[in-house]
C-alpha cells in the first residue's frame, strides 16, 4: 500500500510507546493486528499547524508521520494496566504474552501464530492471577486479573466502548474505578482509544520527547 513517509512514519509511531503489538522483523517492515487507519489526511494538517505555530514549523519536518492511533479500548486498558512502573521492550513482552496465553488465533506468518487481544472475560477466569505471576508479571497480575472480574462482574466489555460517549471527565472518572488504573492511566487511555484529545494536555510521558509531545499538542491546540 503506497504511503508518503509525510503521512505515516511507523519507525516514530510505533515505537514511541503508545501501542505494545509491533515488531520491526527486519528493517522498515513491521507486523502487527489493527483495524482501520490513514483516513486523516495528516500532510494537510502538518501545513496548517506550521502556518498557525512558528515552533511547529521548526521542529515538525524532524518527526513526519506521526499520528495517534485510535486503539481498541479493551487492549489499549491491559496494555497500559502493564506499563505501570515499566519500559516498553518488558510492556511489549507482556502484551505478548497475554495475547498468546488467552487470545484466540489468528493466523500464522512465517511460523509465527498471531493472536487477538484476549477478551476481558479470559482475563477474568480463576487461575489468571497466578499465572500471569509465572509469566513474570509481578503486581500487575493481580491489577489484570481483578479488573477483568470488576467489567464482567459490575458491567460487560461494551461498557468500555460506551465510554467514549461520556464527556471526558466523566470517562476518566470511571477508569480510576478500575483496579491499577490511575489518573495517568486513564488518561492514557481515554487519549488513545476513548477519543478525548482534551487529555492530553496532562502528562509528558517519559518515553516522549518535548518535540514530540509538542507536535501531538498543537494537533489539539490549535485550531
Amino acid at each position: 500500500m503506497p504511503c508518503a513517509l509525510s503521512e505515516l512514519r511507523l519507525d516514530h509511531t510505533l515505537k514511541c510507546g503508545q501501542s505494545f503489538r509491533w515488531k520491526e522483523v527486519t528493517p522498515g517492515v513491521w507486523t502487527g493486528v489493527i483495524g482501520h487507519q490513514l483516513s486523516v489526511n495528516l500532510g494537510k494538517l502538518y501545513k496548517s499547524w506550521s502556518a498557525a505555530d512558528q515552533n511547529f514549523k521548526k521542529i515538525s519536518s524532524s518527526f513526519q508521520g506521526i499520528r495517534m492511533l485510535r486503539q481498541d479500548p479493551v487492549e489499549n486498558l491491559f496494555s497500559f494496566i502493564c506499563s505501570s512502573n515499566n519500559h516498553i521492550s518488558r510492556i511489549s513482552s507482556m502484551v505478548e504474552k497475554l495475547c498468546d496465553q488467552y487470545g484466540a488465533e489468528i493466523t500464522e506468518v512465517d511460523g509465527k501464530l498471531h493472536h487477538s487481544f484476549p477478551q476481558v472475560s479470559a482475563l477474568a477466569a480463576p487461575g489468571v492471577e497466578a499465572k500471569l505471576r509465572e509469566l513474570g508479571f509481578g503486581y500487575r497480575a493481580k491489577y489484570i486479573n481483578v479488573t477483568a472480574k470488576y467489567i464482567c462482574d459490575n458491567h460487560s466489555e461494551e461498557w468500555l466502548y460506551s465510554l467514549r460517549n461520556m464527556p471526558y471527565e466523566d470517562a476518566k472518572r470511571e477508569l480510576m474505578k478500575l483496579c491499577g488504573v490511575g489518573a495517568k492511566v486513564a488518561d492514557c487511555v481515554c487519549l488513545m482509544s476513548m477519543d478525548k484529545p482534551g487529555s492530553i494536555h496532562l502528562y509528558v510521558d517519559t518515553h516522549v520527547s518535548n518535540d514530540c509531545t509538542w507536535i501531538a499538542a498543537v494537533g489539539h491546540y490549535i485550531p
